[in-house]
C-alpha cells in the first residue's frame, strides 16, 4: 500500500507543475493570493527537485528546480533594470525592451515546463507502474 502514496505524489506534481504556469506571468501577480500561490508553487517544486536529487535524477531535479526559480529571477532582473536604469533611458525604449525579455522569458518557462512535466509524467508512469506490480502481482 505504500506505493499508493508515490501515485498520488506525482500526480500532485503535474497539477502544481500545471498550477506554477498559470501564476506566474511575466508581469508580478497583482493582489494577494497571486503572490501567495505563486509561493506555494515554488516550494512545491523545490520540495519535489529536492526529491529528485535524492532520487539520483539529476536532469528531473535541474528541470524543476529552473522552473521553480525562474520567475523570482525574471522579476528580480526587471525590478533592478526598472531601478537602475529607469531613470536614464526614455520610457519607450524601457518598454521596448522589456517586452522582449518578457518574450525570452516566457519562451524559457514553456521549455523548462515542458520538460519538467516530461520528467514528472515519467515518474507518474513508474508509480503507477510500482502500483501495479505490488496490487496485482504479488
Amino acid at each position: 500500500m505504500r506505493d499508493y502514496q508515490k501515485v498520488f505524489y506525482a500526480l500532485s506534481l503535474v497539477v502544481v507543475l500545471f498550477m506554477h504556469l498559470g501564476v506566474s506571468p511575466a508581469r508580478f501577480p497583482e493582489g494577494l493570493t497571486g503572490p501567495l500561490l505563486l509561493i506555494f508553487t515554488t516550494g512545491v517544486l523545490l520540495a519535489g527537485a529536492l526529491n529528485f536529487r535524492r532520487e539520483k535524477r539529476r536532469m528531473a531535479f535541474l528541470f524543476h528546480a529552473a522552473l521553480a526559480l525562474c520567475p523570482w529571477l525574471y522579476y528580480l532582473e526587471v525590478w533592478l533594470i526598472r531601478s537602475c536604469f529607469g531613470a536614464e533611458l526614455p520610457p519607450d525604449l524601457l518598454e521596448n525592451n522589456l517586452l522582449r525579455g518578457s518574450v525570452v522569458y516566457n519562451l524559457m518557462k514553456y521549455s523548462l515546463a515542458l520538460f519538467a512535466l516530461f520528467t514528472a509524467l515519467g515518474s507518474l508512469w513508474r508509480a503507477l507502474k510500482d502500483f501495479y506490480h505490488q496490487e496485482y502481482r504479488s
